[in-house]
């Protein structure tokens, strides 16, 4: 397989199978994951207040169904198929609600921390140039089209605070220049103490 020695494992899942997918970068397929975990890593509380017998639950266990079937999350994926199957006994949805929660909080000690760290390298570099670029643009009065705010948002995203991102944008609406201009040089300045 392509990437055997350095594949993530997890241990509910056949992440081996989704990586030797042709076009499938592992880097992709962990960011696959990693979103399963952040849509799913509340599901116990959220299992906790549906009605078994409601649309709503029946809804939520054939999403999850089809997501962890097609992350290759055996466990999970069986169980889902099962209440779907046999009806929601209070067994079989503790048994769910464990398995969701071990499968997201391996993804949480192996997957999130390995993409944090690709994330950060690469968007200190992109979020300087891109810092330095606007403010440049900025100090020479120069038009600054909206696309390129929107591309710093999206590099700074997991660097920045969601006020920060918020006045970036809001200073930018009002043609506040001057202090969004404040704001840039002090967001580099603490991107640059790190």
């Amino acid at each position: 397989s392509k990437h055997e020695e350095d594949v993530i494992r997890l241990q509910g899942a056949d992440i081996d199978y989704m990586v030797n997918i042709p076009g499938f970068h592992p880097h992709s397929v962990y960011e696959m994951y990693e979103n399963f975990k952040n849509g799913y890593k509340d599901s116990a509380k959220q299992l906790d207040n549906y009605d078994t017998s409601d649309e709503e639950f029946k809804y939520f266990i054939h999403k999850l169904k089809g997501a962890s079937g097609n992350l290759r999350i055996q466990n999970v994926y069986k169980l889902a198929k099962r209440v779907e199957n046999e009806g929601a006994s209070k067994e079989l949805v503790e048994a769910l609600k464990k398995n969701i929660q071990e499968i997201c909080s391996e993804i949480e000690t192996k997957i999130t921390p390995f993409l944090e760290s690709q994330n950060n390298g690469m968007n200190k570099e992109d979020g300087n140039k891109l810092l330095e670029n606007l403010i440049a643009d900025i100090g020479s009065f120069r038009y600054i089209p909206k696309n390129k705010i929107d591309n710093l948002l999206k590099t700074l995203e997991d660097m920045i605070d969601k006020k920060k991102k918020e006045d970036i944008t809001r200073l930018f609406e009002q043609r506040d220049f001057e202090n969004l201009n404040i704001l840039l040089e002090s967001i580099q300045r603490e991107i640059d103490a790190r």
